[in-house]
Protein backbone atom coordinates (compact mmCIF):
# COMPACT_ATOMS: atom_id res chain seq x y z
CA UNK A 1 0.00 0.00 0.00
CA UNK A 2 2.87 2.28 0.87
CA UNK A 3 4.41 1.90 -2.34
CA UNK A 4 1.26 2.68 -4.17
CA UNK A 5 1.17 6.10 -2.40
CA UNK A 6 4.64 7.06 -3.36
CA UNK A 7 3.71 6.07 -7.15
CA UNK A 8 0.78 8.24 -7.20
CA UNK A 9 2.81 10.93 -5.47
CA UNK A 10 5.49 10.65 -7.83
CA UNK A 11 3.46 10.90 -10.86
CA UNK A 12 1.70 13.72 -9.58
CA UNK A 13 5.18 15.15 -8.86
CA UNK A 14 6.00 14.56 -12.56
CA UNK A 15 2.71 15.85 -13.37
CA UNK A 16 3.08 19.55 -11.96
CA UNK A 17 6.57 19.53 -13.80
CA UNK A 18 5.35 19.22 -17.12
CA UNK A 19 2.54 21.88 -16.65
CA UNK A 20 4.96 23.98 -15.30
CA UNK A 21 7.56 23.13 -18.37
CA UNK A 22 5.15 22.83 -21.28
CA UNK A 23 2.12 25.29 -20.42
CA UNK A 24 3.44 28.44 -21.16
CA UNK A 25 4.57 26.94 -24.66
CA UNK A 26 0.92 25.31 -24.93
CA UNK A 27 -0.18 28.97 -23.94
CA UNK A 28 1.84 30.69 -26.90
CA UNK A 29 1.14 27.77 -29.73
CA UNK A 30 -2.84 28.04 -28.14
CA UNK A 31 -2.72 32.57 -29.09
CA UNK A 32 -0.90 31.42 -31.89
CA UNK A 33 -4.00 29.62 -33.51
CA UNK A 34 -6.65 32.03 -31.91
CA UNK A 35 -4.77 35.04 -33.77
CA UNK A 36 -4.31 32.71 -37.17
CA UNK A 37 -8.26 32.24 -37.41
CA UNK A 38 -9.12 35.85 -36.03
CA UNK A 39 -6.85 36.71 -39.03
CA UNK A 40 -8.44 34.21 -41.61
Amino acid sequence: MVEYALLAALISIVAIAIIVLVGPYLKDLFQDIVSGLGSA
